[in-house]
């Protein structure tokens, strides 16, 4: 199952313990860095001989180096999260691998530590008791599991950016699907909220969106379809919304490959009603925030004094 699938439809299992990652971070930038560099990304596995596993306090990971001794630590684990790396290290000699589930653990408690063959976290006996033991598979089974999760989740910095924000509950992505009848015809619409820009290329060249600057949301659609039937027809419900589609609090309009200033049809007629024009030139950053998912807002003055012919 790809992303875009999870997404829609909630985190499954696959990709939970990548979202217990992402919990662990309070912004989006430090769960990136983690992600790419650390390559901290929920699954971590640990290579053995013993096909029933268990985490044993009197044993401990041996520093395999060139470099090192060999001598065994007690109590201490050290686990991948590139588990192909270390199966082709240490061939038939363990030929089982081990889910760990490293969860309940804070950020601190794991990290990236510079050995012989790479890719290697150290956790120390005193987080031991958090550590949990998920499952152990013949080495072939588990490599196949490894190729699925990876293959489930995100693909590029975009794809990361989607997944981090459903997981922290940003509502951001798609939002609903509903038909309506438009010029007598009956047609389905399918709606997005706060949408990132490969979502955004994803809903079409022309877009029609309704900023609430009571939320801070941004909905958005097929050009095709008109502001006010999609407000009254399907926002009205979906969001139990009393409002008219022409509420100042509302900021009509629409964008062409994103930008807001390439979108020349009737829409103008929506972003430039004299009221609205009034409030936004009393205080542009009310609006700012739009900017965000539909670019090209800057240019709004210029567009005004060109359809308008007023001196702002």
């Amino acid at each position: 199952m790809r992303l875009e699938q999870y997404l829609n439809e909630g985190i499954k299992s696959l990709l939970k313990p990548l979202a217990d990652e992402a919990k662990k971070h309070d912004n989006y930038e430090d769960f990136e860095k983690a992600f790419t560099v650390q390559i901290k990304r929920g699954e971590y596995w640990h290579v053995t001989d013993n096909p029933n596993f268990v985490i044993d306090p009197k044993k401990g990971p041996r520093d395999m180096s060139s470099m090192a001794s060999g001598k065994m630590n007690s109590g201490e684990l050290m686990v991948t999260s590139h588990l192909e790396y270390w199966s082709d290290y240490y061939g038939k000699e363990r030929p089982y691998a081990v889910l760990i589930d490293l969860s309940k653990l804070p950020l601190k408690a794991y990290n990236q530590v510079s050995r012989g063959f790479g890719n290697e976290f150290y956790i120390s006996k005193s987080w031991m008791s958090k550590v949990k033991v998920v499952k152990v598979l013949p080495m072939k089974k588990a490599l196949a599991l490894s190729d699925k999760i990876t293959s489930s989740g995100p693909q590029s910095r975009e794809e990361l950016r989607e997944f981090w924000d459903k997981v922290r509950g940003i509502n951001e992505g798609w939002f609903t699907m509903a038909k309506i009848k438009q010029y007598r015809k009956e047609v389905l619409v399918e709606i997005w909220v706060n949408p990132s820009k490969s979502e955004l290329r994803k809903i079409g060249k022309n877009v029609r969106f309704v900023a609430d600057s009571d939320t801070k949301k941004v909905y958005v659609w097929g050009a095709d379809f008109l502001h006010d039937i999609v407000w009254d027809k399907i926002l009205k419900k979906e969001l139990k919304d009393f409002r008219r589609y022409d509420d100042l609090s509302l900021f009509k309009g629409g964008a062409k490959n994103g930008r807001f200033d390439d979108f020349e049809n009737d829409a103008y007629s929506d972003m430039l009603h004299d009221d609205l024009a009034e409030v936004f030139f009393a205080d542009p950053d009310h609006w700012r925030w739009v900017g965000k998912y539909i670019s090209g807002l800057d240019n709004l003055i210029d567009y005004t004094e060109k359809y308008r012919g007023d001196d702002i």
